[in-house]
């Protein structure tokens, strides 16, 4: 057997296996955190899924929402920087669901 691919651990891997066990310690001992950790990812899932449907029907006219958008209050608009980073956020949650 080479030496390069020694099964024994490495000074990249046991740092990574070492918070393997942290981590799984603390799931260990948090049980619950797992859990409402799921169930928050569950919801954040479905809100992305009912947004997307949301804005699918305003689109093709299945939802009409123009009454609603009459009695909305003006806003003032926002600066062209906090678009951008709203934008750019949406983009790379885009493509990390993309990933998935």
């Amino acid at each position: 057997m080479s030496p390069n691919l020694s099964l024994a651990p490495s000074k990249y891997l046991s740092p990574l296996l070492l918070r393997l066990r942290q981590l799984l310690g603390t799931l260990m001992r948090q049980p619950m955190a797992l859990s409402r950790y799921l169930r928050l990812e569950r919801e954040i899932k479905f809100l992305r899924e009912y947004r997307t449907r949301l804005v699918a029907d305003v689109v093709t006219g299945k939802l009409d929402v123009r009454e609603a958008a009459a009695r909305l209050p003006e806003l003032e608009p926002e600066s062209g920087a906090e678009l951008d980073n709203v934008e750019a956020d949406e983009t790379e949650e885009d493509l990390t669901e993309v990933d998935a």
